[in-house]
């Protein structure tokens, strides 16, 4: 009986800090750089995710995937992995 294994769009592949390969899809993910802005402009400015976004379209930020990191930083006071 053959295997079951999961489709390719499961896989993440990294090709660098950071960029990684996702659904076929190449995806930006938060330099340090980025993650300091963040929460200074989010702690002290009081921004919000959709104004993060806004303010940074060349970044190309999800929002789901900033959504997690503002969770993060308010659990922890910390944005480091």
């Amino acid at each position: 009986m053959r295997q079951k294994t999961a489709p390719f769009y499961f896989f993440v592949y990294f090709l660098a800090d950071e960029l990684i390969m996702a659904e076929g899809q190449l995806i930006m993910v938060f330099s340090e750089d980025d993650k300091i802005s963040i929460k200074n402009l989010y702690v002290y400015k009081g921004y919000s995710d959709r104004q993060l976004i806004g303010d940074f379209p060349e970044k190309g930020w999800k929002l789901k995937k900033l959504n997690y990191l503002l969770k993060k930083l308010s659990e922890t006071d910390s944005t480091l992995t």
